[in-house]
């Protein structure tokens, strides 16, 4: 637990449980995290991908290939 974790005016953002593979802030610096058109799990993670190949930050990879998005990783 941090210090700061309960000061309503900070946001600090840490790693989501929803997905393993990426963290809040890594979800949330592609456009696709706040495009209303795309509501589709699978299309998000396509979008995400085609997003990560185009800007040069391939090498970080997809942040939901572990996630939710993922019905191949999230199936038992």
């Amino acid at each position: 637990s941090y210090k700061d974790d309960q000061d309503r005016e900070s946001l600090k953002p840490r790693p989501s449980d929803s997905t393993w593979s990426g963290s809040d802030d890594e979800v949330a610096a592609h456009k696709e995290a706040f495009d209303g058109s795309v509501t589709n799990p699978e299309q998000e993670q396509a979008s995400m991908e085609e997003e990560a190949g185009r800007d040069g930050s391939g090498g970080g990879g997809n942040p939901l290939d572990a996630s939710g998005a993922n019905k191949g990783f999230s199936k038992p």
